[in-house]
This record gives structure tokens, sequence and C-alpha cells, in this order.
């Protein structure tokens, strides 16, 4: 290091035995776009580095606003005040919101252009609301499912809105209709595919990210917390659990041969016949031929909901509660007509033709 601590493409501070050591390179800071970040394992170096830091940003005649500034210390906390806590710009804290915003923004031509077709909608779910959805998901892993249901809700919501059924639909239907993927799933394969990317930069690398990759396989071997033991966490609470070591982590096969696997338990539903080319095949996750050969909107709502069981026939509304009862089993929810069979949209139709032959 020529007496210096390397940090991406700049090299500022001196190196200290002090320093943080990444798989054996020494690593003191770390740069994304106008954000740095300075470390050390004791204080001395650390106010030696930070002088370091401004001495030369000042000879390039940049300006560091010392009240965006932060800093933590991982251990016993001195005596003076400091901050307990910070969330980076770059999590995926504040990024639900701005999916909503950008969600009620598509909607909100809907007094210009009409309802929004499904292929448009489509197009600007893409470019403007899934951007949002899955900003750091290769680094922000969601191992706390709570930190993720607001992406998952923000999804939800503009998927139900487009195809035109309520809230208490279901889930499953979001993706097979409209041949998206949950985001759950895409940010976990977009966190698989990093990890792809530093095992492929292979041993001999002096990268830094590929060392970031060899130590926390190091503290996962080791019991502790980091990046590769969140993605074996992810992994073991997936609806089928799917079991990792150290050894499976660093192994390119192996890492795809699971981004295979995660990617098919996206199979909501089996046997769904679906035109392409002119050939019908069974295709489960697919936008659905229907969403697009209906042009009339209040058609194709009507024949989404009736398809998607969330129809207003009793069937359907007599499962919830309200205010003046309660929630009525299935046996009981007749044909207001006869009176004899559960009222399905099934029967229904069957009556009606019946009726008019």
């Amino acid at each position: 290091m020529s007496g210096l601590a390397a940090s991406g493409g700049m090299i500022l501070t001196p190196a200290h035995p002090d320093d943080v050591h990444l798989h054996g390179l020494v690593v003191s800071q770390a740069e994304q776009a106008d954000d740095d970040i300075i470390m050390s394992t004791s204080f001395p170096p650390f106010q030696a580095k930070v002088s370091q830091f401004f001495r030369w940003f000042g000879n390039k005649r940049v300006f560091i606003s010392a009240r965006k500034s932060k800093w933590m210390i991982f251990g016993p906390y001195p005596s003076y005040p400091i901050t307990a806590a910070w969330r980076h710009r770059g999590g995926t804290g504040h990024r639900a919101p701005k999916a909503r915003n950008a969600s009620n923004a598509a909607f909100s031509m809907k007094h210009r252009i009409g309802s929004l077709p499904i292929k448009e909608g489509l197009i600007l779910y893409m470019a403007r609301i899934d951007c949002y959805l899955i900003s750091g998901a290769d680094i922000y892993l969601d191992v706390d499912a709570a930190h993720a249901e607001e992406l998952i809700d923000a999804q939800h919501l503009f998927l139900q809105r487009l195809l035109g059924i309520n809230s208490r639909s279901m889930l499953a239907v979001l993706f097979t209709e409209t041949g998206l993927m949950p985001i759950k799933i895409r940010r976990l394969l977009l966190a698989l595919g990093r990890l792809c990317y530093m095992i492929n930069l292979g041993d001999d690398s002096v990268r830094v990210v590929r060392s970031a990759l060899l130590d926390s396989l190091d503290m996962f071997r080791m019991g502790y917390a980091g990046w590769a033991g969140d993605i074996a966490i992810i992994l073991s609470s997936l609806p089928t659990p799917i079991r990792m070591t150290p050894a499976d982590l660093s192994c390119l096969e192996t890492v795809k041969a699971i981004m295979a696997k995660v990617a098919e338990k996206t199979h909501l539903l089996r046997n769904r016949l679906e035109s392409i080319d002119d050939t019908f095949r069974l295709v489960t996750r697919r936008r659905r031929h229907y969403l697009m050969l209906v042009p009339t909107a209040s058609h194709r709502k009507a024949l989404t909901r009736l398809l998607l069981g969330d129809h207003s026939l009793s069937v359907e509304r007599l499962r919830y509660p309200s205010r003046y009862r309660l929630a009525i089993p299935r046996d009981a929810r007749l044909c207001r007509f006869c009176c004899k069979s559960v009222m399905h949209w099934v029967w229904i139709a069957a009556w009606i033709r019946g009726s008019i032959t």
C-alpha cells in the first residue's frame, strides 16, 4: 500500500495498525457517488484520517458539509454525545413512499386518458415504480421481513389498481396474470446475481468487493452476522427452505442452481393454458391474452374480476363479515333465484343459458 490505505479509486489516508481489514486487505475509506465513509478501530488514527481527508478535499476546492456528516461507534460508548443510530440514504425505508407517489401519478391520468391499459401500465411500472422497489436490493438484504413489507404493499397496490380488483383479492393472481415477479423474490435474485459477480472476480482479484465477500464468508463460518449470512437466512426463511453453507455461497454453479430454484418458487398456479404463437402451452406466470384482447376497460375489468374471484356474487361477498352479520359458510351462500345451489358464476352462466334456450 506504500504507507497509504486504499479505498476504491482514491488513496488518501495514512495506513495504521488499527485500520479495518477485509480478509487481509486494508480498507479505511469507501465512496459512493458524493458520499464517503472513513473507518478505523481506534479514535486517534480515525481523527488523523478525517484531518487528512479534510485537507485533501480542501486542496481540490470541494466543500464538506459538517451538518450532513455523521459518525458512529461500535462498542462501548464514550462519555461525550454521539449519534447512536443513522440510516444511510441508500436504504429501503424511504423508497416505498416514492414508489407509491409514482404509482399515484400514473393513475392520476385517468381523467385525461381513461382507464390505464394493461400494456402501458406495465411499461410505466417497470419504468417508474420498479426502480424504487429494487433500489439497493443487492446490498440491503431483507433479513427482517418488516423492512420489505412497505415495498411489497406498494407493488400489490399498483397491480390491484391496474387490474381493477380490490385490496382483499388473492395476491397470487397479481403475478400469474401480469407476468411480473413478486418483489421479495426479485430482490433476492438481484442479491444472488451480485454474489455471482463477486465470485466471478476470482481469488487473485485485488478488488475491494472481492475481499469484502471473503471477509463476509469468514464471518459466516464463525457464526457472526454479515452479508453472506444474511443471504443464508433469507434462503432458509422461504416457504420451502433452502439451506446454504459458506462453501455453497462461494461456488458459482451452486449459486446459479439456487437462483433457478428460487425463480421456480414463484410458480403459484399450475396447468394454465396460454396462447403463444398460435399454440397453447402451460404457462404459470405471463401477461394473459384476455388483458390485451378486450379493448373496453369496463368489460376487461369485469372479465378480470370474474376470472380472479373478485366479482360481486354471493359466493364471494358473503365470505366477509359486515356490520350487521357474520361471515356465512360457503354452503349457505345460495342463489337468490333458485335458493338451492351456491351462487357461483359458473352456476349463474349455466342458469342464464338454460333460461335462454
